[in-house]
């Protein structure tokens, strides 16, 4: 099957690639194979992208990215108890390997799709609504009245935050965002009070709506930044949830005094270490608090933007970026080359001519890397088609074409050849003169 690999094990978003080599997924017992139609982008795919995921992840976790996703039902594996059935339009959280055409999932993280819902949307629902029912209800123990804090309120959980207290009860909303576009996108979705963090303060807003008294209950996405802010915010014989630390672990001059003199309980959660047992009471909890009122469009699934997956490079940059309000989705469906007009890639060395491949094709073409691959491609030996993925493919926007002659190939391929990307030529030269290359 194909999937979203990571040259060198590790980099930056340029070193995302399709890759079509990777072996199907073993369907254990009590799991379900789905074909994957669409997965949502999180920020801990960025830290595993760059191999610095700061916790230890389970076993089933693999080295695919992606925790969220929608798709169809495959096949049931063996001992499975739910109702699932092939060709089931489904969505659910997972440990990994949403990045990819094909999933083996608990059953237990699993879940069905309201009929009028897309796979666009439903992909970013599970990891957001999963973490704001987790934070604010088995955490943080929200009761009807309290006030509650969120931070990053324009983001794909923080969204999800605000319309799950909303639902839940808080008699008072308040949360951070960068942009007056986000600010406003928070009160269309039932905050309060929004505060542009790059304008106010925050915490001397609290102290003025409160009367210095503070809030209930405090979401924290971003960290060590927020550290004081929210001592200052925290309300006596209140709680704060640390979901994420995005700016940062360490604090400076941290007083175990705050919280003693507030009587503050620090909670902190992580879900996708957790096990299937715990990921099944938290889907209940979803199913029970927000799949009606997602179904009936009383919550909402914002997506910012959906890419298909021979564009993840770019979907990761706008993610890092920060701009994105709400999810950023990608699919995984074959698509048109997004660069406009197709580049070649064209042999120039004539000493590569003795590796050439005997067939009587005389063209192979992929249109985006990972989108279209013909068997062509795929009867070539490994070694020979590993170096076309890592060397050539791996430029993105690129119109391979490869134009094989009469030669016979050969395995024994150099180490050190010379090939590159040029122009698309206005007429073709001979077929001989070109071949799959090295750039």
């Amino acid at each position: 099957m194909r999937a979203v690999g990571v040259r060198g094990g590790g980099g930056n978003a340029d070193a995302l690639f399709i890759d079509d080599t990777v072996p199907d997924p073993v369907v254990k017992p009590g799991h379900i194979l789905v074909g994957i139609k669409a997965f949502g982008l999180n920020r801990m795919d960025i830290m595993q992208r760059e191999a610095k995921y700061p916790y230890a992840l389970l076993p089933e976790s693999g080295t695919i990215m992606g925790v969220e996703f929608s798709g169809m039902v495959i096949e049931n594996g063996p001992n499975c108890t739910s109702n699932f059935k092939p060709g089931d339009r489904v969505f659910g959280l997972a440990y990994g390997g949403a990045y990819a055409e094909k999933i083996s999932v608990s059953e237990n993280m699993l879940m069905h799709m309201p009929p009028h819902m897309t796979f666009e949307t439903v992909a970013g629902i599970p990891e957001t609504y999963f973490t704001a029912i987790q934070a604010l209800h088995l955490v943080g123990s929200l009761e009807k009245g309290q006030t509650v804090l969120i931070h990053a309120g324009a983001s794909g959980v923080g969204q999800a935050l605000i319309q799950v207290a909303r639902h839940g009860g808080a008699s008072k909303i308040w949360t951070t965002a960068g942009t007056d576009e986000k600010c406003a996108l928070c009160r269309s979705l039932g905050a309060d009070v929004v505060v542009n963090y790059r304008s106010q303060d925050f915490a001397e807003v609290i102290k003025k709506d409160t009367d210095g008294r503070g809030v209930d209950l405090i979401i924290d996405l971003v960290g060590r930044d927020y550290w004081h802010k929210n001592m200052a915010s925290a309300a006596k014989d209140s709680k704060m949830v640390l979901v994420a630390a995005m700016s940062g672990n360490m604090i400076e001059n941290f007083n175990l005094r705050d919280l003693l003199n507030k009587r503050i309980w620090v909670l902190a959660t992580t879900l996708r270490t957790r096990d299937s047992t715990y990921q099944r009471k938290l889907r209940d909890k979803f199913i029970e608090l927000a799949m009606n009122p997602l179904a009936q469009g009383d919550m909402k699934i914002t997506v910012d933007k959906v890419y298909p997956w021979g564009q993840i490079s770019d979907a990761h940059k706008r993610m890092e970026a920060n701009v994105n309000a709400g999810k950023i989705i990608c699919t995984s469906q074959k698509g048109k080359n997004p660069g406009g007009r197709p580049k070649r890639a064209e042999y120039r060395d004539p000493k590569v001519q003795p590796y050439l491949l005997k067939t009587r094709a005389r063209a192979l073409t992929l249109q985006e890397p990972g989108q279209q691959t013909s068997s062509l491609l795929l009867s070539l030996p490994p070694e020979l088609r590993r170096r076309i993925y890592e060397d050539v493919l791996g430029h993105r926007k690129v119109h391979v074409v490869f134009e094989f002659g009469p030669q016979e190939y050969r395995t024994d391929i150099p180490k050190q050849s010379t090939y590159s990307t040029g122009p698309q030529p206005s007429t073709s030269p001979p077929a001989s003169s070109y071949a799959a290359s090295h750039h």
